[in-house]
């Protein structure tokens, strides 16, 4: 199974540098000099998926009249955490844009309990589900450096405290704010460097990304987790009109 996850991932990457994920990024690279708003690390972007548009790469998303749009992480999928994503794009200019985001989530998690009886710590496998509902706004400092700030409330069912679950790991989040800036090098070549703070699980993170045109290929580190440490960001991928 796990080679049959890494296959597919390696696929998906190798397919997603035939094309691009989103029209109005490479239109917007075109059209100015400016680094593009809608160009982020690892948060959601403040602009949606164009209407009848189809993204697919390591993420999978569809827009719908230019105002909202559905996607799925598939590499968290890969990792059995479904999720699912709606964005709503709120207001968006030149300089400053912003958009509302909900996704839900649906993961197994192995809980540590103690039996009081014997004293002796017992490892229980779950199923716990989370809607978590965030924002996302962008705003321009110069015309080749933008800001970003964002994240998210996670409202998860069963509620799991620090020490409910082991190993820590990166798939298991709580509440996170973020901050990110990029820097636009020239118009096909960009960098954003991102910060996170799980405000839940008290769990830094810091990553980088670097944009060659419209494709995406960076990292995003979680400190002091056992696994999923290091989350893979790849953009771009095939795009299709309907």
């Amino acid at each position: 199974m796990k080679n049959f996850k890494t296959s597919l991932f390696i696929i998906l990457f190798l397919f997603s540098q035939l094309s691009y994920s989103a029209t109005r990024r490479k239109s917007d690279y075109k059209e100015s000099t400016e680094v593009p708003l809608s160009v982020t690390h690892i948060l959601p972007s403040a602009f949606v998926i164009p209407g009848g548009t189809l993204v697919l790469g390591t993420t999978l998303g569809i827009g719908f009249f230019d105002v909202f749009d559905v996607s799925t992480n598939l590499y968290l999928d890969l990792y059995s955490v479904y999720n699912v994503a709606v964005k709503v794009g709120v207001y968006s200019s030149k300089d400053f844009a912003f958009a509302v985001h909900g996704g839900y989530v649906s993961q197994s998690v192995t809980s540590q309990s103690v039996d009081p009886s014997t004293l002796q710590i017992i490892n229980t496998k779950s199923s716990v589900t989370s809607v978590e509902p965030g924002a996302t706004l962008s705003y321009r400092i110069m015309p080749q450096f933008t800001g970003h700030i964002g994240g998210k409330a996670v409202i998860r069912n069963p509620v799991l405290t620090k020490q409910a679950f082991v190993p820590k790991t990166g798939f298991i989040q709580g509440n996170t704010v973020n901050k990110e800036f990029v820097l636009g090098i020239n118009p096909e070549l960009s960098l954003a460097l991102g910060g996170s703070y799980d405000l839940t699980y008290d769990t830094p993170g810091a990553g980088l990304s670097l944009y060659l045109g419209s494709f995406q290929i960076g990292v995003h580190y979680y400190f002091g987790v056992t696994e999923g440490a290091a989350q893979p960001l790849l953009g771009g991928g095939y795009t299709a009109r309907f």
